[in-house]
């Protein structure tokens, strides 16, 4: 993996880092241990933006997993876990398909099978024409 020499200091001094999947520590960029070797990923996608905020470390294994996910998954994984942490309350409206194709550039497929996913799960209720709210549990 080749990372800018500036990158690699400033995330190797913070280290450990939590890794942005697991939470376990990543000890270090690079290295033989792969469940300890951690990898940059830029979380808006922004490959020229550096800046220490927009930088997470995943674990090798953990950010193959991650990139290994369908699309629709990674959105299921992402809403389930804002509706269970409470983001959501029993009965709340969430954002239409619309709100999270345009804030993540996913397909209306995609959007669509993630809350299918979630209603099969029974954790929402999608209402034709009126939009997807979060069951009672």
């Amino acid at each position: 993996m080749q990372v800018p020499h500036r990158i690699w200091l400033a995330a190797n001094k913070a280290a450990p880092w939590p890794c942005a999947r697991c939470d376990e520590p990543v000890l270090r960029l690079g290295g033989d241990d792969p469940d300890r070797r951690g990898i940059i990923h830029h979380h808006d996608r922004d490959r020229s933006n550096n800046a220490l905020e927009n930088l997470r470390v995943m674990h090798d294994l953990c950010h193959t997993a991650h990139h290994n996910k369908g699309s629709h998954r990674k959105l299921a994984a992402h809403l389930r876990d804002a509706i269970v942490s409470g983001a959501y309350a029993p009965g709340a409206k969430l954002p239409s398909i619309e709100a999270i194709i345009a804030e993540t550039g996913l397909s209306p497929m995609t959007v669509r099978r993630a809350y299918g996913v979630l209603a099969a799960e029974g954790r929402v209720v999608v209402v034709p024409g009126r939009g997807t709210y979060a069951a009672g549990r």
